[in-house]
């Protein structure tokens, strides 16, 4: 059955009637329920009535789901309406002011993978759970609220899909398959040979080649930077580094804009290395040495799209040289660039502005 005949055929099983005995004997007019459930059960054309424990177990479904399937067919055997719950949580007050205060939490989307969660993320000054609930506990004290605990706290968080922020890692789905033992040995050993030669690959062409270029975008940044209350709730705005390292100079190039500038689209990447190549490498290049190699992940809006080849392939053709691109195994990544980004976030760190 789909999951709205599964439904209706319970729905059909489960009868609600208005009760006939009050429970509160020392008002005879109020009772807690106003409706009772009644369970049967098919032996041919024959309708058994039989317990709800023997019910809910039979079809390992449990009591609120009943209730919610009634409500949503429309309670169809019986007039009157189901009670509505009248129970009241004792901590409305402090669950409106966390509420209030992840409100005013500056959060973004994740960057890297916006595709495949929904998950927001809360700017990435804030390093632990245990900081964040030290902000909780600064807000409360603020507003004379009581704070509630941790547990309540962290589960929240996961309730709302928010989640500290935490930069691109180079985690190999492939590997750790194969370590949990969802992966052949024949798929993980491939992938290790193909790992490998890539490695081998880079580091040949850094030995032998003149022009030997990795690339790669680093995580979101926010402006301004600040750890001053009065300026951390205060709208961020994003600002992208698209960082390129040359691997035989030791050289490294940032090309920042914001958000307001531009997006990240394959046009912004295309139009970077299109400059770079322009402006930076084809005029250093002899009559004997046109090749240029450039390293990247398999990102596809940055670096394996038909915008940045036809890009890269123009300017081959107006100036003469080789350009040749190479993709390094997906899970491993790790370049030379990412020293750019190491630095660029140790020496913020600890910064104000």
């Amino acid at each position: 059955m789909t999951w709205d005949e599964k439904r209706v055929y319970v729905d059909n099983l489960v009868k609600v009637l208005h009760t006939n005995r009050q429970r509160d004997r020392k008002d005879p007019q109020k009772s807690k329920r106003v409706n009772t459930f009644i369970y049967y059960l098919k032996k041919g054309e024959d309708m058994i009535r039989v317990c709800k424990t023997l019910f809910l177990n039979t079809f390992s479904i449990g009591k609120s789901c009943i209730w919610g399937w009634k409500v949503e067919v429309g309670g169809k055997n019986t007039d009157e309406q189901l009670p509505e719950s009248t129970h009241r949580n004792p901590f409305d007050q402090e669950i409106k002011t966390l509420q209030d205060f992840l409100d005013d939490l500056p959060k973004m989307p994740s960057h890297y993978c916006r595709k495949r969660t929904t998950q927001t993320y809360i700017q990435p000054d804030i390093s632990s759970k245990q900081q964040l609930y030290k902000m909780y506990k600064d807000y409360c004290e603020s507003k004379n609220k009581k704070t509630l605990s941790i547990a309540t706290f962290t589960n929240t968080l996961t309730i709302q899909k928010i989640a500290l922020f935490k930069p691109k890692k180079d985690l190999c789905d492939i590997c750790n398959g194969y370590k949990m033992g969802h992966i052949t040995k024949e798929t993980y050993e491939e992938h290790v040979n193909k790992k490998n030669e890539a490695r081998m690959e880079k580091e040949s062409d850094k030995e032998k080649k003149e022009f030997v270029f990795t690339a790669d975008l680093q995580a979101v940044l926010l402006a301004p930077r600040s750890y001053v209350s009065s300026n951390y709730y205060k709208t961020k705005l994003c600002v992208h580094n698209w960082c390129i390292y040359d691997m035989k100079t030791s050289d490294g190039y940032c090309f920042l804009w914001n958000e307001a500038e531009g997006g990240l689209n394959s046009d912004e990447f295309a139009t970077i290395l299109t400059n770079f190549f322009m402006n930076k490498v084809v005029p250093k290049m002899g009559d004997n040495n046109r090749f240029i190699t450039l390293y990247t992940d398999g990102c596809t809006y940055q670096n394996r799209n038909v915008t940045l080849s036809n890009a890269l392939l123009n300017i081959a053709m107006l100036n003469n040289v080789t350009i040749e691109q190479k993709y390094l195994e997906l899970g491993h990544t790790q370049m030379e660039v990412d020293s750019m980004h190491a630095m660029i976030e140790k020496k913020t760190k600890k910064s104000s502005n």
